[in-house]
């Protein structure tokens, strides 16, 4: 039925804003089960600025049931508010929060790491990484930030307009891939591997 999480692939991405102007351009071939290059930032920004009806999922979804692949996309709306409960286990303290910011000066995205970093904020990533049985497994979430308008009144009785950076919490876009796939499954090897992923951060994004 129509009620369920649909697992979409990076060509579905591709496809469904091949008729917007993207630049710079996304790469034609991304591995998924790898955290998002810069590269492709600006697809994620298209892609969450006109969502595909028929591409968003209503139910949560649950990548450890799904046929093994190399990662795992799912977009919601707010139809479905509770998509987080995936039903995994993540870390309460490896949880982070970064802006993806576009510097139009050199049209180029990045992720704020530093106040210096210039540009203007358009996305949001929040990652979580997976714990006990779920270690080696990370969730990254992509929103939207958009500038709107507000009229704010003055002493004089005039209104004047200012802008604001506001986070839209929908749609929203869900990354899973498992970082931990060619480690054999004993507990000593997969809490080394997932330390060591700790230890890495976001190395694989910048």
């Amino acid at each position: 039925g129509s009620s369920r999480s649909i697992c979409l692939t990076y060509e579905q991405l591709l496809n469904a804003t091949s008729k917007s102007d993207i630049s710079p351009a996304p790469p034609k071939n991304v591995d998924i089960s790898k955290v998002f290059h810069l590269s492709v930032f600006p697809l994620l920004l298209k892609f969450l600025s006109a969502p595909i009806l028929e591409q968003i999922s209503l139910e949560p979804p649950s990548p450890t049931s799904e046929p093994l692949r190399a990662g795992y996309l799912y977009l919601f709306d707010d139809r479905c508010a509770n998509y987080i409960n995936d039903g995994m286990s993540w870390k309460k303290t490896k949880m982070s929060v970064k802006q993806v910011v576009f510097n139009s000066e050199k049209n180029s995205y990045k992720l704020k790491n530093h106040k210096t970093d210039e540009g203007v904020p358009v996305l949001r990533r929040q990652t979580w990484q997976g714990e006990g049985r779920h270690a080696g497994w990370r969730r990254h979430a992509y929103m939207l930030i958009v500038e709107e308008m507000f009229y704010k009144p003055e002493v004089d009785g005039t209104l004047s307009v200012n802008k604001k950076l506001t986070l839209k919490p929908f749609p929203v876009l869900l990354h899973y891939f498992n970082k931990d796939d060619s480690v054999p499954p004993s507990p000593s090897s997969s809490s080394t591997a997932a330390a060591a992923a700790a230890a890495n951060g976001d190395a694989g994004a910048q």
